[in-house]
């Protein structure tokens, strides 16, 4: 049996694949030899089931732990913190070896993790790619294969897939707002709102730069089948409206007729209303 690193028989997202690229920042590898999975899980599992061969602190990796399994060995690196986990320690598939972070060489909170063929060794050699490698493990397994969301994104360039990346860290740190049980602060509010022509460039990137798209639509393409959802509309409305003069600005002009036209017509009938009883 095999899981990805968060724990799952689906792929978690990627954001820098194995293989050659430009380095990062200073320091880092021009030849990536690993996958870099971020933003979607925070705690990292043991793919199968082995045995801790090296817990390591390294310049580059970071915090880190090595797992010998069966016939491989994988590597987790940039962990938040030291992992529990001693040397010569059996774990189970699935089981928890540490937590995402961004030690060592790093950019931002994501997990480096990498797959050596053959026995536990410390030279720099011989990985392969995790994400293929992992693949072709799962393939007799039920349930395994990527998400529709993976194959939305595998059809993305290089550049389009960097850039995404990068709007979807800024909207997760504003969301893990310390404290907050219900509702945002203004100051996030605001954040959000700035992030609304983003958004709305997101929406022509993912589509091929075709503003008549939308991600809803690639979404309802690639599954084959129409997405609905019940809505409670007075309820929606109701959360909503505090919410509109912060985003007025970002509007088109052909929006905001459609609205003004909706509410004096709403005006109208309200009136009518009371003249009738």
């Amino acid at each position: 049996m095999t899981v990805w690193p968060s724990g799952t028989k689906s792929r978690p997202y990627v954001s820098s694949s194995f293989g050659p690229r430009v380095a990062p920042i200073p320091g880092a590898s021009t030849y990536h030899r690993g996958t870099d999975f971020s933003h979607t899980f925070d705690q990292i599992r043991a793919v199968e089931a082995g045995r801790v061969v090296a817990v390591n602190v390294w310049p580059a990796l970071g915090n880190s732990v090595w797992i010998q399994h069966d016939g491989y060995f994988s590597k987790s690196g940039h962990m938040k913190n030291r992992t529990l986990l001693r040397v010569g320690e059996d774990v189970d598939e699935n089981q928890s070896v540490g937590v995402m972070g961004k030690t060592g060489t790093a950019t931002d909170t994501h997990l480096h993790f990498e797959i050596t063929p053959g026995k536990f060794h410390t030279s720099n050699t011989g990985q392969v790619d995790p994400v293929a490698f992992i693949q072709s493990r799962l393939a007799g397994t039920a349930g395994g294969g990527s998400s529709p969301l993976e194959e939305i994104m595998a059809k993305l360039d290089d550049e389009d897939r960097a850039w995404l990346d990068r709007q979807f860290g800024i909207v997760v740190e504003l969301l893990r707002v310390p404290g907050q049980v219900y509702g945002w602060p203004q100051a996030t509010l605001n954040d959000l709102r700035d992030l609304a022509p983003l958004i709305r460039d997101t929406q022509d990137r993912v589509r091929g730069r075709d503003p008549r798209g939308d991600m809803l639509q690639l979404i309802r393409e690639d599954l084959g089948k129409p997405i609905t959802a019940e809505v409670d509309e007075a309820a929606l409305a109701k959360e909503l409206a505090p919410l509109l003069p912060a985003y007025v600005g970002t509007l088109s002009d052909s929006d905001l007729s459609r609205i003004a036209d909706a509410a004096a017509d709403e005006r109208d009938r309200r009136e009518r209303e009371r003249l009738a009883s």
